[in-house]
């Protein structure tokens, strides 16, 4: 039997009511997010949320997507870009809190000039300069400071090393170290890889990670490649944000959300 005119309207209202409140709903959820994204992952100059799926109540998205560009966090260098994918999330919204990820894909992107501004503000080397050499090939020069007594020797260094993940660090593997036109001791050269390492660590943000991979990008930045871990508790009313990948294909379905050609992120 064909609807009527009259069966018709019914059924396109029904259909639009339904798109609007689900608009609704994910614009309500992206709000909320957006809230809680200095807390969860610390000061940026702008996140961007994007939510898929939600239900009527605003406490589980099938995936929530997210970007922040230039996110800061204490002795730290700046992530340019931080990039998320996340499914099957469920929150609590009372207590503005993520209590559940279902599988997560990040992808982190720091610039040379972050990572030369974040050892200016070390006390071990002064004036450093950072080259980045693609695959994953770091290159520092600088001022080396060596404490002798109560003061501070300078000495003209450079050093070269690989950009290696290790759990949820990023480390610098020093591979050579000169002082001068000298190549320094095997000792100076495991006394600066303990300075310098590690560059950042992923397991005290409240979406502790494994990196995965690391590639330079056309020598201008680095490009970090992490899943989340297994959920752990919520400490200090932080959310936290945590993850299992439960299987290839959820896996594969988040990696697709992230997929496409090596870039330069937009500022």
């Amino acid at each position: 039997m064909t609807p009527g005119p009259r069966s018709r309207l019914v059924l396109w209202a029904a259909a639009l009511l339904l798109v609007s409140c689900e608009s609704y709903v994910a614009e309500r959820a992206e709000s909320s997010l957006l809230e809680t994204m200095p807390r969860v992952l610390g000061p940026a100059d702008r996140y961007e949320v994007t939510v898929r799926g939600a239900d009527t109540s605003a406490s589980h998205f099938d995936l929530v997507s997210v970007v922040g560009v230039r996110v800061q966090r204490p002795k730290t260098p700046v992530i340019d870009r931080f990039e998320a994918a996340l499914q099957d999330v469920s929150v609590d919204r009372p207590n503005k809190q993520v209590t559940g990820i279902g599988a997560a894909q990040a992808v982190v992107w720091v610039s040379a000039a972050d990572l030369q501004s974040y050892l200016e503000q070390q006390s071990w080397i002064a004036q450093p300069q950072v080259r980045l050499v693609p695959p994953n090939g770091i290159t520092v020069t600088g001022s080396l400071r060596i404490p002798v007594g109560g003061a501070a020797l300078s000495a003209s260094t450079s050093f070269s090393g690989r950009l290696v993940p290790s759990g949820s660090q990023l480390l610098i593997a020093v591979d050579a170290l000169s002082l001068g036109d000298r190549q320094a001791p095997p000792l100076l050269r495991s006394l600066v890889g303990t300075a310098v390492n590690p560059l950042f660590d992923l397991s005290d943000y409240a979406v502790p990670s494994t990196i995965d991979r690391i590639s330079v990008q056309s020598g201008w930045a680095m490009r970090a490649d992490a899943a989340g871990l297994a959920a752990r508790p919520v400490t200090r009313g932080v959310p936290c944000w945590v993850a299992r990948m439960r299987n290839a294909s959820s896996a594969g379905y988040v990696r697709r959300a992230l997929a496409g050609p090596a870039r330069r992120p937009a500022a």
